[in-house]
C-alpha cells in the first residue's frame, strides 16, 4: 500500500511523512544533508497511484485506453486538491490492473505436465515462446503437430501461443480439439479458463477452472485466477466470499504472493472487515 504521503527532499531522496516526523535530527537518512521545510515536496497518495498506474501501462500490463487522464501531471501541486472520490476511483482502477497482472499462467507451471519434452523441436518451441517469438513458435508447433496429429499437449501449447498473440478464436479452436481428445485432462480447461478471464467472460472462466481443478490440475495459480474471476463478479457479497476462499487456498501454497495478498486485503476493505484487512497488510 503506498504511503499516505511521500516526502521528496532537496537531495532527491524520499521518505514517508511518518518517518520524517520520527527523525530526531532533520537530516536526510541517506546522505545526511540538512532538511529545510521549504525544500520538501509532498506527494499525496493519489499521485503515487497515478504514477504506478502509468508505469504499469508503459510496461504493457495495462491497456492505454484505461489510463487516467492527466496522469503526466504527477508533481503538479493541484494533485493535493483531488477529492476523496477521485482517490477511490484511482485506487479501484489500480486494483483492476493488479488483478489483471496477477492472472497470467506461466509456461513453467504448465510444461512439466506434458510429454515429449525431450524432443529437440519441442524444446525449440518452448524456447521461442520464452523469448516471445510467438509467430516462430506457432510455425514450429504446427509443423510438429503434423508428426503427432493426436497430440493433446501440442494442441495446448498451440492454444497457449495463440493466447499470447491474443488470437482467442484460434486458441479456443485448439483447446476444443484437445478436450475432445482427452476430456479428463485438466490443462486445456485451465488455459481455456484463463483466456475466458481475459475476454471478460468470468462465468465461463469459473466453469472451466472448476473443471480443471476437479481433474486435479495441481497448479496453484488456478486458485488465483479463480479468485480474480469471482472478484470481477462482485455484484453480491457471496462473490467476494468465493474470491477470498480461493485467495486463501493460493496463499496457503504460496504465502509470499504479494499481488494475491493485495487483492485479498482490498476485498476485506470493501467488505468493511478492517481488522482482517490490517492483518493482511501487516503480512
Amino acid at each position: 500500500e503506498p504511503e499516505d504521503q511521500l516526502c521528496i527532499l532537496k537531495c532527491q531522496h524520499t521518505l514517508s511523512l511518518n518517518n520524517l516526523k520520527r527523525l530526531k535530527q532533520k537530516k536526510c537518512p541517506e546522505c545526511r544533508e540538512k532538511i529545510e521545510e521549504n525544500d520538501i515536496r509532498y506527494l499525496p497518495q493519489n499521485s503515487i497511484y497515478k504514477n504506478l498506474y502509468n508505469k504499469f501501462s508503459e510496461s504493457g500490463h495495462i491497456l492505454s485506453s484505461t489510463e487516467l487522464k492527466n496522469s503526466d501531471q504527477l508533481y503538479n501541486s493541484d494533485d493535493s486538491d483531488n477529492s476523496e472520490a477521485d482517490l477511490i476511483l484511482i485506487k479501484k482502477k489500480f486494483m483492476n490492473s493488479i488483478i489483471k497482472l496477477n492472472s497470467n499462467i506461466s509456461l513453467s507451471s504448465i510444461f512439466p505436465k506434458f510429454s515429449k519434452k525431450q524432443h529437440p523441436t519441442y524444446q525449440n518451441i518452448i524456447n521461442e515462446v520464452n523469448e516471445k517469438h510467438y509467430e516462430k513458435a506457432e510455425s514450429l508447433c504446427k509443423e510438429f503437430l503434423n508428426f503427432f496429429p493426436k497430440s493433446y499437449s501440442l494442441r495446448c501449447i498451440l492454444a497457449y501461443i495463440y493466447r499470447c498473440l491474443k488470437n482467442y478464436e484460434q486458441a479456443h479452436f485448439y483447446l476444443k480439439e484437445a478436450i475432445n481428445l482427452k476430456p479428463k485432462e485438466p490443462i486445456a480447461y485451465l488455459i481455456c479458463g484463463e483466456i475466458f478471464f481475459w475476454q471478460g467472460e468470468y462465468n465461463k472462466a469459473i466453469n472451466n477452472l472448476k473443471i480443471s481443478n476437479n481433474y486435479k490440475v495441481k497448479i496453484n495459480h488456478l486458485y488465483v485466477i479463480l479468485g480474480n474471476s469471482y472478484f470481477k463478479l462482485n455484484l453480491i457479497d457471496s462473490k467476494y466470499i468465493n474470491a477470498l476462499t480461493n485467495y486463501d487456498i493460493a496463499l496457503k501454497n504460496n504465502p509470499n504472493n504479494y499481488l494475491c495478498l493485495k487483492s485479498n486485503a482490498y476485498i476485506l476493505e470493501k467488505c468493511n472487515k478492517y481488522s482482517e484487512n490490517l492483518k493482511m497488510q501487516i503480512v
